[in-house]
């Protein structure tokens, strides 16, 4: 792994001549900058800010409520697969509820199946609903469960750029850009230093948010609900209490607060916003054939991350660490899970609270291969030891 030492990849900066220049990137973005910089064209990657350090597991809708809906719903399932590949671990299938009004029906659901086989896809059934979801504003007696696929985006993306920083690109966070004509204008607000450099293409990508609203509830493990109505499609996912409802309404997004609130008052609902959702590319970069990212454990296939899952847990579960909790840090890291493991265990020289112990070493890894920088909440978690 290379080590993420600010000053001198500012330095490395200084007068250099770049392909592109990739302002605050998601994940199309990051996708291509790592094909530029694999086949040889330098990329600068910068964030104004921070890179998105939490996890953030978006679901990418791929059942068809219509028989029109299938090539493109097919496409979208093939491409979340060939993505799934370079980093299997940051995938996860995820069983999901269709109610509502507009449903397909019997038909379309089977040839559904037969277009999906061999797509980690289990049959489609129609499930019987009792008194699960008595408590939302719709009566659900019966739905359709599908298996979803859901993307660690935020994780995705910081594992892309990873790659693109261990090929030679250069990526960095907390700088500011001013472009003209392919000139660029680097401001590093925590040294104030200044320079130039050139980049013929710039893409900015513009920080967006989107209502949301969380709920207290949970009925199932990571449960996950799309229930359609004549006027809108309401979206419930989550992993744990609370669940984040999203929703798509033809009257428009600026009614959702208004709508939310008067379906959900029962639930006395907190009104938040979530990042913008990432749109998946219209097609796959070129990388090479059976390309892995850094963080991928090798030879382990989509099918066989729950059994490196076990294996690493053994390894590291003398630590005192809870499986749900080392599940999370596995499905965050990947192989990273190996050397943070091994420091978790050098640690418990110094304490013997295990969250305390993973904690920072979740920290000192961020801070030596993610451009991470101390704040105050990493300061504090040092001092106690």
């Amino acid at each position: 792994m290379k080590e993420t030492i600010r000053q001198e990849i500012w330095n490395d900066i200084t007068g250099k001549k770049f392909a592109a220049c990739f302002v605050n990137p998601g994940l199309p973005e990051a996708l291509q900058a790592l094909q530029l910089q694999l086949s040889g064209k330098p990329v600068l990657a910068v964030y104004e800010t921070d890179l998105v350090r939490t996890d953030r597991w978006e679901t990418f809708y791929t059942f068809p409520l219509a028989y029109g809906q299938l090539p493109r719903c097919l496409a979208k399932r093939k491409l979340l697969n060939k993505l799934r590949q370079p980093a299997p671990h940051l995938f996860r299938s995820v069983k999901t509820l269709y109610a509502g009004s507009g449903l397909p029906g019997a038909w379309l659901v089977q040839a559904t199946d037969a277009l999906w086989k061999n797509q980690y896809h289990q049959k489609t059934r129609k499930v019987k609903l009792k008194n699960e979801l008595d408590s939302l504003p719709w009566k659900v007696t019966e739905a359709w469960l599908f298996e979803e696929l859901q993307i660690n985006v935020t994780r995705l993306t910081t594992e892309l750029l990873k790659a693109v920083f261990a090929s030679g690109g250069t990526v960095l966070n907390y700088l500011s850009v001013e472009e003209k004509n392919g000139q660029l204008l680097l401001h590093d607000p925590l040294s104030g230093n200044r320079l130039r450099c050139e980049a013929p293409l710039f893409r900015k990508q513009k920080i967006s948010d989107r209502p949301a609203m969380l709920l207290n509830f949970l009925p199932w493990e990571n449960f996950s609900l799309v229930y359609s109505e004549k006027n809108c499609r309401w979206l419930l996912n989550g992993i744990s209490s609370p669940i984040a409802v999203t929703a798509t309404c033809r009257s428009g997004k600026n009614n959702f607060v208004e709508t939310a609130r008067d379906r959900f008052a029962a639930f006395s609902p907190e009104i938040t916003t979530l990042p913008g959702n990432d749109q998946l590319p219209a097609r796959l970069p070129s990388l090479r054939p059976n390309y892995r990212l850094p963080c991928s454990f090798e030879v382990v296939t989509a099918e066989k991350v729950p059994e490196m899952l076990e294996q690493q847990f053994d390894v590291a579960k003398q630590t005192g660490i809870r499986y749900p909790d080392f599940k999370t840090f596995f499905h965050r890291y990947g192989r990273a899970i190996e050397p943070i493991t091994e420091r978790a265990y050098e640690l418990l020289a110094e304490s013997r609270n295990p969250m305390l112990i993973w904690e920072k070493a979740e920290s000192e890894y961020r801070l030596k291969y993610e451009w991470d920088i101390p704040q105050n909440e990493n300061e504090a978690i040092f001092r106690q030891f």
